[in-house]
C-alpha cells in the first residue's frame, strides 16, 4: 500500500499524517507481516525471522504482537494483525476509499502543483515529501512530472525504469542523467546528451533542460571552457527571457566554476 511508509533506520511507519515510533523488535515484526500481507505466519515463523539466533518463547510473539497492535490502533482502520486461533497472524490492510469531494477540483489540482513547483525552486526536500505523502489527505494528486522528479530525488531509479506510465522520452531524460552521475567520462555523457537533443521527440520541457542547463554543465566538466563561456552567456540570456527562475542558481554556479577553472589554468601556465 502505497500509504504507508515504512523508515527502518528509525523503525518508523508513516500513514498520511500519522507517524508510528515503533522499538526495533516490534518494527521488524511489523515489517514482516507487511511485506507478506495476507500470509499467515506460525509463532515459531515470527521467532526464526525476527528473533533469529536468540531464544525466545512463544510469549515473546505474543507480547510483542499485542504492542505492534496497540500503536497500530490510530490507523487500525486501514491495518491491522489479525490472530487465527491455533495457526498464527496475519496482516490485513483494507483500502479506504478516497471520496475526496476536492480531488474534482481543478483549482485545488492547480495549487498544490505549484506549490510543489515552489518546494522544488526553493529546494524544500521535506515539504515535497510531506505533500507526496498526503495527496489523498489534501485532496488531489501529483502529476506525472512531479512523481517523476520526486521519485528521482529519492534515488527510486527501479520505478523510473520500470513504470508503464512513464513515455520512453520521459524515463530517457532521466536515465540519461543518472548515467551522466555514474559514468565518470562526461564526454560520452556529453555525446549522449546532444545525439538526444537531435531528436524531435523529445519533450520540449526536457529539450529547454537538457539545451541551456545540462549540455552546458557538461563542457563546463570536459574542459571546454571557451565552449562552455559562450554556451554560457546564451544560457542566461534565454533563462531570463523565459523566466525560469529555477534554473538561475545553477548558472552561477557553473559560471564560478569556470572563473575557477580558468584561475587554475591561467596559473598553471604562468608556473
Amino acid at each position: 500500500m502505497e500509504d504507508i511508509k515504512l523508515f527502518k533506520d528509525d523503525y518508523i511507519v508513516k500513514y498520511r499524517a500519522e507517524e508510528i515510533q515503533f522499538l526495533r523488535k516490534e518494527f521488524q515484526l511489523f515489517e514482516c507481516l507487511f511485506r507478506n500481507p495476507s500470509r499467515v505466519f506460525t509463532r515459531a515463523e515470527l521467532l526464526e525471522v525476527v528473533w533469529t539466533q536468540e531464544e525466545p518463547t512463544d510469549r515473546t510473539v505474543d507480547d510483542h504482537i499485542y504492542r505492534v497492535r496497540k500503536k497500530l490502533n490510530p490507523i487500525s482502520p486501514i491495518i491491522s494483525i489479525e490472530t487465527l486461533r491455533g495457526i498464527g497472524y496475519r496482516l490485513k490492510i483494507r483500502k479506504q476509499e478516497d471520496v475526496s469531494p476536492l480531488k474534482q477540483d481543478d483549482d485545488v489540482s492547480s495549487s498544490m502543483n505549484m506549490l510543489f513547483n515552489k518546494y522544488q525552486l526553493y529546494g524544500q526536500g521535506d515539504a515535497l515529501n510531506l505533500l507526496e505523502e498526503n495527496q489523498s489527505v489534501l485532496g488531489f494528486e501529483l502529476n506525472l512530472q512531479s512523481r517523476l522528479y520526486i521519485n528521482f530525488m529519492k534515488g527510486n531509479f527501479r520505478w523510473i525504469a520500470e513504470a508503464t506510465e512513464i513515455s520512453f522520452w520521459d524515463r530517457c531524460f532521466y536515465l540519461l542523467h543518472i548515467y551522466s552521475y555514474i559514468e565518470q567520462d562526461k564526454k560520452k555523457c556529453l555525446d549522449y546528451f546532444k545525439r538526444a537533443l537531435l531528436s524531435d521527440k523529445v519533450p520540449e520541457e526536457h529539450r529547454f533542460e537538457m539545451e541551456w542547463l545540462n549540455q552546458l554543465t557538461l563542457l563546463a566538466f570536459t574542459g571546454k571552457w571557451e565552449e562552455a563561456k559562450d554556451h554560457l552567456k546564451q544560457s542566461v540570456k534565454v533563462i531570463h527571457e523565459k523566466k525560469v527562475d529555477g534554473f538561475i542558481p545553477n548558472l552561477y554556479f557553473i559560471e564560478l566554476y569556470l572563473i575557477f577553472c580558468k584561475k587554475i589554468v591561467s596559473g598553471l601556465r604562468k608556473g
